[in-house]
């Protein structure tokens, strides 16, 4: 998986031709990573239709993105390509599978893993109401991203409170944080396993 380079500005043809040139020189495949916020320009939906047309090897995506339809026309343009397609954040599960895509990679399944396998599980079942519910909580946990400025730090502490034997600390310059956003973060979290273990009692 590999995301686009950052700080340089790149258009879509330099775009394709970035990830044309390193499928080319790949004997595996390759995932494109696409996160607007992080390297200042998005995959278009066009570009990614090229790549899969020029390359066998181009086998999904990450799309980290705030316009969930971004995913959902690069679906419609990888249609006849075996393809992957991913979500980068948490809330846009249902909308990614209803799209045709193949769920999310996100980062709330590293600290509420139960609630996300339960998700899953209750998706693949066709529940309804049961993936509703849950889906609710997953979006409830969003604001955990914005309580600052680099969640990689935050969801290490709540990681590391849950009993993921992994060291709470991050590298220079993201190592600091106000021990009050993390209360918050805390707190939110723990309001929201226990709603979900109320849910689970209550079936």
């Amino acid at each position: 998986m590999v995301i686009g380079p950052y700080y340089y500005g790149l258009d879509q043809e330099k775009l394709f031709v970035f990830y044309d040139t390193l499928a080319k020189s790949l004997s595996g495949d390759l995932y494109v990573y696409n996160f607007p916020a992080r390297t200042g320009h998005s995959i278009a939906p066009e570009t990614m239709k090229r790549l899969l047309e020029e390359n066998k090897n181009i086998v999904g995506l990450k799309d980290s993105v705030t316009e969930p339809n971004h995913t959902n026309l690069v679906c419609r343009a990888a249609t006849g390509h075996p393809f992957l397609s991913y979500s980068g954040f948490d809330d846009q599960f249902l909308y990614n599978i209803s799209s045709g895509g193949n769920g999310c990679i996100g980062g709330l399944s590293n600290i509420v893993p139960e609630i996300w396998s339960d998700l899953v599980a209750a998706a693949n079942e066709n529940d309804f109401d049961r993936t509703i519910r849950l889906e609710n909580l997953i979006h409830q946990l969003m604001p955990l991203y914005d309580m600052d400025s680099n969640f990689s730090l935050l969801f290490k502490k709540l990681m590391f409170k849950r009993g993921v034997d992994i060291s709470p600390q991050a590298i220079f310059p993201f190592n600091q944080m106000d021990e009050g956003i993390y209360k918050k973060a805390e707190k939110l979290m723990d309001q929201v396993i226990a709603q979900y273990r109320d849910f689970k009692g209550s079936n």
